[in-house]
C-alpha cells in the first residue's frame, strides 16, 4: 500500500490547565491499512463516526504517548472497514472530517482552535464545535499537481509542479517534516543536499486565508560521488511570459547549471526578487501597454551572468460591450416581448388545434353523437368515478391518432364546483399537424353574493420545457367586493429557430408572477377604490441577433393607489426593467414623469452614463395579464 503524508490542516491546538483551551493543541490521526491510531502528543476523548450515517464506531479516552503507562496505543486504536469517517476530539473541540480508510495511508492534522476560556475538564466528553475548525475536503486547496524533480549534482536538485487555477497561492516545501522554504513560483531549487542519500520532499499549496492542501510527495536519490563540478555561470535561456490580465503576468526561464539563483529586474533596473526557482509571478503592474524585464543568474560567490531580457505586451484589444446605447432600444423591446409572454403564447397556440380535435371527439362520445372524422379513433371511453388528477368527475377516453401517435382526454366536464379537462398528446398526427404535450384547464366555484372562483390552466407544448399556470379567486359579499389572484408562467427552457434552423432565441429560468389585490371600501358594487397590482419577472436569454453575450433580465413593476396619479400610463406607476450581460454591461429602464403631471408616460433607458427617453407605449410597456385578470386595470 502506498504511504503518503496527508497534512490536511496544519493549525495546532492544545489544552493548557483546566480552564483555557490554548492554540497549541495537537490532534493528529494516523491511518495505516484499516486502523486509526493517534499522534504522540494527541490526547482527549475521541469519537469515530461513519461519515455517511453518523453511526459511532469507536469511543475512548486517549492520553499522550508519554502519559500512557503501557507505552503504546493498542487499547485506544480504532479498526474500521474501508470507507469515509469523521473523527471528533470532544476535549479540544477539534474535528477531522472526510478521512478515507482503505485507499491511502497517511497523517491527518486537525485545524487550530482559538483560545477560549471555560471550565473544561481533561478527558470528559464535550462536543462544542467551532465552525471554522471543521476540515472539509470540499473546501480544500488543490494540491500541487505533477510534482517532478531534476537532479543536477550530488548536492543540487530542483522541484517542479503545476500551478492550480487559484490566484495568490503560496507553496511550502518540506524535507521530510521540516519546512525547507516557501515560494509563489512553480519550482524550487535545492542546494546543499547530502550526497548519495534517498531524500523525501513534499510540496503543499497555501491560500491567502492560510488553508493548506494535501501534500504532493516524491522521493529521489542524489549521486554518491560527492562532486559538484565547476560549471561556468550561464545566462538563463528560454525567457518567456504568460499574460493573465492587463496587470498580471508570469515569467519563466530555464536553469543552465547547478547552484544558480536568479535576480529579476524591471525596465528601470530595479531588483524585483531574488529566487532559486525558474519563474516569477508579477501582479499589480502599472497601466502600460508593454512591460520589460531582465533575468540574471547569480551564484553564492556573487558572480552574475549576462542578462536575459524580454518585452511583454499586455495591450489586449478590448472586446466591445454586449449592451450599448446603440442596441439598448432593440434589446429592451425584445425583452418586453418576452416579459409579455409573446413567445410562450405563440407556443401554446400551436397546441390548440390538436387539443380542440380531442375535445370534439370527447364531447361527441359523451353526447353519443356520430363519431367525428377528425383523425382520431376512440379506443376506450369512461364516464363517472373519481379522478386522481384533481377533477371531480372522471370522464374521458383514450384515442389512437389514425396517422400515428396517441391522445387521451380526462374530465372533459364535471360538477358545478369542479370543471375542466386534461388533454395529453403523444406524437399525435392529425390533419392540422403533429402534437406532443399537455393542455390543462380547471375552474370551479359558485357565483353570487357569497362565492369563489378558481382557475388553473397548464400548457406544455414540448416535453418539460414550458408550463403556464394561473390561479385566481374572488369573494363577493353583498355590495362589498374583494379579490385576489396570482398569474404565473414558468419555463425551464424555450427555444425558437428560424426557417434555416438557426437559433434566434433561447430563454431559460423564466418566471413571471402577477399579483392582484382588489377591495371595495365604499360605494357601489363596481366602484373599486383600492387596488394593488405587482409584477415580478426574471429570466435569462440568448438573442444572437442582438447580443453575443447571455442576458440576465429582472423586472419589478407595481401599481398602488396614489391620489396624485390620476391616469398612470399602461397601468404601472412605479418600477424598473434591468438587463445585464455576462461581460458586465447593462441597461436600466425606469418609468418617468417627464412633464411633472403625475403620469408616467415615458421610460428612461440608461447605459452607463448615457441616457435616452422614449414613450412607454412605443413598445416598452409590460402589460397586465388581461386574460387572467378581468379587472386588472385600476
Amino acid at each position: 500500500m502506498n504511504k503518503h503524508t496527508l497534512t490536511l490542516c496544519t493549525g495546532i491546538a492544545c489544552l493548557a490547565g483546566t480552564g483555557t483551551v490554548a492554540a497549541n493543541d495537537i490532534f493528529q490521526l494516523l491511518v495505516e491499512d484499516q486502523t486509526m491510531t493517534w499522534g504522540a502528543d494527541t490526547f482527549g476523548y475521541i469519537q469515530v463516526q461513519d461519515a455517511g450515517t453518523w453511526q459511532t464506531l469507536c469511543e475512548s479516552s486517549v492520553y499522550t504517548l508519554q502519559d500512557t503507562p503501557s507505552g503504546n496505543r493498542d487499547g485506544t486504536a480504532c479498526s474500521v472497514t474501508p470507507g469515509t469517517y469523521n473523527v471528533i476530539n470532544h476535549t479540544t473541540r477539534q474535528r477531522i472530517e472526510g478521512v478515507t480508510v482503505g485507499e491511502l495511508d497517511g497523517i491527518y492534522t486537525a485545524p487550530m482552535v482559538e483560545i477560549i476560556d471555560g471550565s473544561w475538564v481533561v478527558y470528559d466528553p464535550y462536543q462544542v464545535i467551532q465552525a471554522n475548525t471543521i476540515y472539509s475536503q470540499l473546501n480544500a486547496v488543490p494540491l500541487p499537481a505533477q510534482l517532478t524533480v531534476q537532479v543536477y549534482s550530488s548536492t543540487a536538485a530542483e522541484l517542479f509542479w503545476d500551478r492550480a487555477d487559484i490566484p495568490g497561492l503560496l507553496y511550502d516545501i518540506y524535507q521530510a517534516d521540516q519546512l525547507a522554504g516557501t515560494t509563489n513560483g512553480t519550482s524550487y531549487f535545492l542546494s546543499g543536499l547530502p550526497s548519495g542519500e534517498n531524500l523525501e520532499f513534499s510540496v503543499l499549496a497555501r491560500d491567502s486565508s492560510g488553508r493548506q492542501s494535501t501534500a504532493s510527495t516524491l522521493f529521489f536519490q542524489t549521486p554518491g560521488d560527492g562532486t559538484n563540478g565547476n560549471t561556468q555561470l550561464s545566462t538563463p535561456t528560454g525567457l518567456r511570459a504568460s499574460v493573465y490580465s492587463s496587470n498580471t503576468l508570469e515569467l519563466f526561464w530555464n536553469r543552465q547549471g547547478p547552484g544558480q539563483q536568479f535576480e529579476v529586474y524591471n525596465a528601470d533596473d530595479a531588483l524585483l526578487t531574488l529566487t532559486d526557482g525558474t519563474s516569477y509571478f508579477a501582479s499589480n503592474l502599472p497601466d502600460m501597454n508593454e512591460h520589460r524585464f531582465s533575468v540574471r543568474a547569480v551564484d553564492d560567490a556573487g558572480n552574475r551572468s549576462e542578462a536575459a531580457s524580454i518585452a511583454v505586451s499586455t495591450d489586449t484589444p478590448a472586446s466591445p460591450s454586449a449592451i450599448t446605447l446603440e442596441n439598448a432600444e432593440s434589446l429592451l423591446k425584445t425583452v418586453v416581448d418576452i416579459a409579455n409572454r409573446e413567445p410562450f403564447d405563440q407556443a401554446a397556440k400551436l397546441m390548440s388545434p390538436g387539443v380542440q380535435s380531442v375535445l370534439q371527439s370527447a364531447y361527441g362520445f359523451f353526447a353519443e353523437d356520430e363519431p367525428l372524422d377528425n383523425g382520431l379513433t376512440l379506443i376506450e371511453g369512461t364516464a363517472g368515478g373519481t379522478s386522481s388528477e384533481g377533477f371531480g368527475g372522471l370522464n374521458g377516453g383514450e384515442y389512437v391518432c389514425n396517422a400515428g401517435g396517441s391522445a387521451e382526454a380526462l374530465s372533459v366536464f364535471g360538477g358545478e364546483n369542479s370543471q375542466g379537462y386534461m388533454i395529453r398528446l403523444d406524437e399525435c398526427v392529425l390533419p392540422t399537424g403533429t402534437y406532443s404535450g399537455t393542455a390543462t384547464h380547471y375552474s370551479g366555484g359558485r357565483s353570487g353574493y357569497f362565492g369563489s372562483n378558481y382557475e388553473n390552466i397548464e400548457v406544455s407544448p414540448t416535453d418539460d420545457t414550458l408550463t403556464y399556470r394561473y390561479t385566481g379567486s374572488y369573494n363577493e359579499t353583498y355590495n362589498r367586493y374583494q379579490g385576489n389572484g396570482t398569474d404565473t408562467l414558468m419555463a425551464s427552457f424555450y427555444s425558437a429557430e428560424s426557417s434555416d434552423d438557426v437559433s434566434v432565441m433561447e430563454i431559460t429560468e423564466f418566471e413571471s408572477v402577477f399579483d392582484r389585490q382588489l377591495k371595495q371600501e365604499l360605494g357601489s358594487f363596481l366602484d373599486i377604490l383600492y387596488a394593488d397590482i405587482n409584477a415580478s419577472i426574471s429570466f435569462t436569454a440568448r438573442i444572437p441577433s442582438l447580443s453575443a453575450s447571455p442576458l440576465s433580465v429582472s423586472i419589478e413593476l407595481a401599481y398602488s393607489p396614489d391620489p396624485d396619479v390620476a391616469n398612470p400610463v399602461g397601468l404601472w406607476n412605479s418600477g424598473y426593467l434591468s438587463v445585464t450581460a455576462a461581460d458586465g454591461s447593462a441597461l436600466l429602464a425606469a418609468l418617468d414623469d417627464t412633464d411633472g403631471d403625475s403620469t408616467f408616460e415615458s421610460v428612461v433607458i440608461s447605459v452607463g452614463d448615457d441616457q435616452i427617453s422614449r414613450a412607454v407605449n412605443e413598445g416598452y410597456l409590460v402589460s397586465c395579464r388581461q386574460e387572467s385578470f378581468e379587472e386588472c386595470s385600476p
